[in-house]
């Protein structure tokens, strides 16, 4: 993604809106995102609202589907 974001994820509704912002700037819709991540496009909108019952498989579908990683490192 241009523009080299990062973002702290705290919690599912943030995120639902990091993984939001991120389809939106690429001009792409949920509908799209699914199909790219092979998933229905009502699983994207339950992750992007922040539904806590998802997957970690379907996050990372998500993640990869919108060219984001999942970086882990210890708390500054």
């Amino acid at each position: 993604m241009a523009g080299q974001m990062s973002s702290l994820i705290s919690s599912p509704q943030s995120l639902g809106n990091v993984l939001a912002l991120t389809r939106k700037a690429s001009a792409m819709t949920q509908a799209e995102v699914a199909e790219k991540a092979d998933l229905r496009q009502a699983t994207v909108s339950k992750v992007e609202n922040g539904d806590q019952g998802v997957r970690l498989e379907t996050v990372l579908a998500l993640l990869e589907a919108n060219d984001l990683e999942l970086v882990v490192r210890p708390r500054e």
